[in-house]
């Protein structure tokens, strides 16, 4: 049995190590680009090698797979639909914001057993914010239950969070188009931090258009334990495992989530 608390903790204190130190602080060999605009820093690469080490010593026969680790070796990916119990990490969730001194960062931890999230931690060290789920357990921030809030009923009186960064160039106007008949909107470029505001209902809804597993199954679980839901833009629940789909949907009250789609894509899902 896996100690939420004993993951929390860990998670604590590799960041007060190896993230907060080196937040807006972080020396010219300690950032480099893995592609074009996608930073990797030295907290990143610190951060997932100690929380692989301490993650597989509580649960002997897990496996690790890390964003990182998977930048390398993408085969890695293949490990969440085995049978092994799998420890799912992005050691430093919104990289680019944490290069540019923004707090909007998270290190992230699930534990997935055959695709599916059992348990899931979001953990905002600027503020000392730790987010837990666990499957059919509740979230929790720092203790509070989340319950995310009831749909407003019309697109006109939501507040969301719609990333449009990676859409193609031949859908992105029509959906920043109709983005306008939403309340406001806000680009937050860090998927842990969006998912726990739609959580606390700080936020109805985000769309992201990419689905790495790290970026997502973490906040998926805490938000549907929270009453929400998260799903793939043809209607299908979210799962953990490697797929070709692109676009992904968070709601802070499930009922609300063919009203998002339907706003941002009146015309159909695009191909």
């Amino acid at each position: 049995m896996v100690s939420m608390d004993k993951v929390s903790d860990l998670i604590r204190e590799i960041a007060a190590e190896e993230v907060m130190p080196r937040f807006r602080n972080l020396k010219s060999d300690e950032v480099r680009d893995k592609t074009k605009g996608d930073p990797v820093t030295e907290a990143d690469l610190a951060t997932e090698r100690r929380l692989s080490a301490g993650l597989l010593a509580m649960l002997p026969g897990s496996v690790v797979v890390g964003e990182e680790g998977v930048f390398e070796d993408r085969s890695q990916l293949e490990l969440l639909g085995g049978d092994d119990p799998v420890w799912l990490i992005d050691p430093v969730d919104g990289t680019k914001n944490f290069t540019e001194g923004s707090d909007l960062f998270a290190v992230m931890v699930a534990l997935v057993r055959r695709g599916i999230a059992e348990k899931t931690w979001v953990y905002g060290p600027v503020h000392d914010e730790m987010v837990v789920a666990e499957l059919g357990a509740g979230s929790f921030i720092n203790g509070t239950r989340l319950t995310g809030r009831p749909a407003p009923g019309s697109a006109g009186k939501m507040v969301g969070a719609v990333h449009t960064k990676y859409l193609s160039d031949a859908s992105r106007p029509a959906v920043e188009a109709n983005m306008a008949s939403f309340a406001s909107n806000e680009q937050l470029y860090c998927s842990g931090v969006s998912y726990i505001q739609i959580a606390q209902g700080k936020l109805d809804h985000a769309l992201y258009w990419r689905t790495n597993p790290w970026d997502h199954a973490m906040g998926a679980l805490i938000v549907s334990e929270a009453g929400g839901r998260s799903a793939y833009l043809d209607g299908l629940d979210y799962y953990v495992a490697p797929t070709d789909k692109m676009g992904l949907i968070a709601v802070s009250d499930a009922s609300s989530w063919d009203l998002v789609r339907g706003t941002l894509f009146p015309d159909g899902v695009p191909a």
